[in-house]
């Protein structure tokens, strides 16, 4: 991950962003299962801003057509119409590059040392 200090933000590796790229066109071209999409859709949740809400159909996707205990991982899965336009979106230049706010600035900050005196 990337850390913007300055602006409270972390961004996705552009490695894993492209990585992540080719798996879901993979996944278009009915070449990649639906399992390895979503792993990779559930290792950036955390880093991309609305993320969470456009992986919901293609797991409710997965949930519906694939039983972990009984279909192979590669089995295919055939994405609905939600879940191909969550898949769009996920492509678009922006939405992987957006950045998430993962803490909050404070204008006070307490540093401990090792006596357990304090800065404030």
């Amino acid at each position: 991950m990337v850390l913007d200090s300055v602006r409270a933000l972390v961004f996705p590796l552009p490695e894993r962003i492209s990585h992540f790229l080719s798996v879901a066109q993979c996944f278009l071209e009915d070449r990649a299962p639906i399992v390895s999409l979503l792993g990779h859709l559930a290792s950036l949740e955390r880093l991309v801003p609305g993320s969470k809400v456009r992986s919901r159909s293609l797991q409710w996707c997965l949930k519906k057509h694939w039983k972990a205990v009984s279909d192979p991982p590669w089995w295919w899965v055939p994405p609905s119409h939600l879940c191909l336009a969550d898949l769009s979106w996920w492509m678009e230049p922006g939405s992987c590059r957006d950045g998430a706010m993962q803490w909050q600035m404070s204008s006070v900050v307490t540093v401990w040392g090792r006596s357990g005196l304090y800065i404030q």
